[in-house]
């Protein structure tokens, strides 16, 4: 079986930089280029920090990035929330 592990993407409700110039959606998105040639997937575990702010859009957004790299690969996705990102507007 091959995992792979995402942390803390930190995304938030704007999906661009914030007030410090950290764009963590772009960041996000070169990060699963970056791993386009990896084929053979089982599964994807991400943890941490979903979304920074803990916004509906947030997790909205890994969701749409992360399950459309693991939909190409036909892995399951699996998401293990840090303390900070279990608040209720992230919750489905």
């Amino acid at each position: 079986m091959k995992i792979r592990h995402l942390s803390d993407a930190h995304l938030d409700r704007a999906g661009g930089p914030d007030a410090d110039g950290t764009d963590s959606t772009a960041a996000l998105r070169r990060m699963l280029a970056d791993l386009v040639h990896l084929r053979d997937l089982d599964a994807l575990v991400v943890t941490g920090d979903v979304a920074d702010d803990g916004s509906r859009e947030g997790y909205a957004r890994a969701r749409q990035l992360v399950g459309g790299y693991a939909q190409e690969r036909g892995a399951s996705v699996f998401y293990l929330w840090s303390c900070a990102g279990l608040r209720p507007s992230g919750r489905r």
